[in-house]
């Protein structure tokens, strides 16, 4: 083998050793970016559960000051019971709840909530919805969340019953995943 030919496969060997170390730092750097991207998704939605928590915990403390409670607030609410005095607690009850759904849609929806947990999340805004004072405050304040959530909640049916309302929310988890 003359020292020419030595040569040539030293530089073959030389250029493929580049372009392995090439590949290695572009798979590197793409994982790297996935990462920061995840945890920027978690940061934004530790941000928003935060504030829901925070807003639903100021209005559970201001409702709880007077003589009556969250739980009957809440539960003249969504049977459309509620009388004049208790409406602007009530909305603001509702805002809290409904944002903290939104939050959980979209955690769901990053790959950060279980499918178990998200199908107990739909019944439970399907059982709201088949409320009416719930269905009517819902249907009044869309403007105030994301056209995507407003989009999935118009798209959710009001079960007669909580067999249906298995069958209902099971459909509707395969809809969010399409």
């Amino acid at each position: 083998m003359s020292l020419e030919t030595i040569y040539y496969i030293s530089q073959i060997i030389a250029v493929l050793a580049v372009l392995a170390s090439l590949i290695f730092v572009g798979i590197q750097i793409r994982q790297n970016t996935e990462q920061a991207k995840d945890a920027n998704r978690l940061a934004r939605a530790q941000m928003h559960q935060q504030i829901a928590d925070g807003f639903t915990e100021a209005m559970s403390l201001s409702l709880q000051i007077e003589d009556q409670t969250v739980e009957s607030v809440f539960l003249n609410g969504i049977t459309d019971q509620v009388g004049a005095a208790e409406l602007q607690k009530f909305s603001a009850l509702m805002l809290g709840l409904w944002k903290h759904l939104e939050n959980v849609f979209y955690q769901h929806k990053e790959g950060f909530v279980a499918d178990e947990y998200w199908q107990s999340t739909c019944n439970y805004m399907m059982l709201l919805l088949g409320r009416e004072g719930s269905q009517q405050w819902c249907d009044k304040r869309k403007s105030v969340f994301a056209r995507e959530f407003t989009q999935f909640v118009d798209q959710l049916e009001t079960p007669s019953s909580f067999e249906e309302l298995n069958l209902k929310a099971d459909e509707s988890i395969h809809e969010a995943h399409v």
